[in-house]
């Protein structure tokens, strides 16, 4: 080849190559701890419906009255990056956890810290609070699973079995079975009180786990993963059920509606609504989130991402709200 010859086979070679790897890594076959950002990690309807609360990475808590429209309060729990949070049923506690591998326990209304837990080797990446938050479980990079007492904050014991980080963990509505999700594609489900491993379930993917969320009867599994669907079991015998199909990249976040007809997904292509008994999408609102969960009354829709919410009324099939620092804005979509 001449000096004045352009190598264009080679060029035009790195540059597929390039564009491969990219469209590969918003599909889901790479994932990248390094990615920095105020993700939204928690959200907590209280019971009633009207206190919204949303928890994101950078420490910062900010609760919401939506039925006057306006923001309540905004604290501070951590100046520094956090990996995972949580909201107690009750929305009076939140946990979250860090890279150093500390578990800090707060009280929403006493803005001050309860606890710092120290058992995980590295960072902790999820936890969850057992329905009568009495008994909150962390999971992290060192694979393990650890059960925490809320009230004495001392560990109850561990749970080990998966062969990669524990990504993704949810108590059954009766605080009897705890399904934890991994980076090894495993979903195991344990008995957190004897602390022992029940089974694992079938899955014909190597994708790994994301999101993890039970049916408020306790019935069903379902979970956000690599693999652009929303899989679903049955958590009584294990049996795999027919996934929810209609993402066409990562499903970051799963959650059921109070009154068991429906469920949302969450995805970069958007947020999904899904009838149960059909297994088909009612509804496609194009917003990329980072959680979702319904309001108590199944009625309401939110979704939190980059230091905004939006909320959805199921019934218009409108936006009702955008939430932002400090503010609520009015919306509704055309």
């Amino acid at each position: 080849m001449s000096q004045n010859e352009k190598p264009w086979g080679s060029f035009i070679l790195l540059i597929l190559i390039g564009f491969c790897l990219f469209s590969q890594l918003f599909r889901g076959s790479f994932i990248n701890d390094n990615i920095e950002g105020n993700d939204a990690l928690s959200l907590n309807f209280e019971a009633a419906g009207r206190i919204l609360a949303l928890g994101w990475a950078d420490g910062t808590v900010r609760l919401w009255d939506i039925a006057a429209g306006q923001e309540k309060d905004t604290f501070r729990v951590y100046h520094g990056r956090i990996e995972c949070m949580a909201f107690s049923l009750d929305g009076r506690t939140l946990a979250f956890g860090t890279r150093d591998g500390a578990l800090k326990i707060w009280g929403v209304e006493t803005k001050k810290e309860l606890a710092d837990l120290h058992g995980h080797k590295g960072t902790v990446v999820t936890v969850a609070f057992a329905p009568d938050g009495k008994t909150l479980a962390s999971g992290g990079k060192d694979h393990a699973i650890i059960l925490w007492d809320v009230n004495t904050h001392m560990q109850m014991g561990s749970l080990h079995g998966h062969a990669g980080a524990v990504s993704s963990l949810a108590f059954s509505p009766d605080g009897r079975t705890l399904a934890s999700g991994s980076h090894d594609h495993a979903i195991k489900l344990w008995d957190p009180i004897g602390r022992r491993h029940r089974l694992t379930l079938p899955r014909n993917t190597d994708s790994a786990v994301y999101a993890l969320a039970f049916s408020p009867d306790g019935k069903t599994i379902a979970c956000g993963n690599q693999n652009l669907t929303v899989e679903l079991w049955s958590a009584e015998t294990g049996k795999k059920l027919p996934p929810l199909i209609g993402h066409e990249y990562n499903v970051k976040a799963v959650a059921f509606a109070p009154d068991g007809k429906k469920l949302a997904s969450v995805s970069v292509d958007g947020v999904k609504v899904w009838d149960l008994r059909t297994g088909v999408a009612t509804a496609t609102f194009h917003w990329n989130g980072d959680q979702v969960a319904f309001s108590p009354d199944s009625k309401l829709l939110v979704s939190p991402s980059f230091e905004r919410a939006k909320l959805w009324d199921l019934e218009a099939g409108l936006e009702s709200l955008i939430l932002e620092e400090n503010v609520i804005l009015m919306y509704e979509a055309n």
